[in-house]
């Protein structure tokens, strides 16, 4: 008689939508920029980051400096006073995308923005990073 023909079932990948894919992009940015410790590298990663990096790490300036629930080593503390400029201007909505980008990529930017991450990651991981903490 007749018998039908095994077909193997092979998994289907499932794509991802856009909006996935730029958030997936974002942490891993972050993720980097926060650990990264080489100037020319951390500049160039932020010239070529979206808009939504750059936004990410404005906001990370927003919760140091109102210190809500981001705990502050005393080094931390020093080194944020020194850069208390530049934090508000990351911070103030008067300044445009472009320039707080080009105030990132600026000479120095190394130092600041990987201490600046992580005190932000380590208070705020969760809400940063869609609940949880890794």
């Amino acid at each position: 008689m007749y018998e039908p023909m095994h077909v193997p079932t092979v998994p289907v990948k499932t794509l991802k939508s856009s909006q996935q894919r730029r958030q997936q992009l974002k942490k891993r940015t972050v993720k980097f920029l926060s650990v990264c410790r080489d100037p020319k590298v951390v500049s160039s990663v932020i010239r070529s980051a979206p808009d939504s990096v750059i936004k990410t790490i404005c906001n990370a300036a927003l919760n140091v400096q109102r210190g809500g629930r981001v705990s502050l080593g005393n080094a931390e503390k020093v080194l944020f006073r020194k850069q208390s400029g530049r934090i508000a201007k990351l911070v103030s909505k008067k300044v445009s995308i472009a320039q707080k980008r080009k105030l990132l990529s600026q000479r120095g930017g190394a130092f600041w923005i990987p201490a600046l991450i992580g005190a932000a990651l380590g208070g705020l991981g969760s809400t940063l990073f869609g609940g949880n903490k890794s």
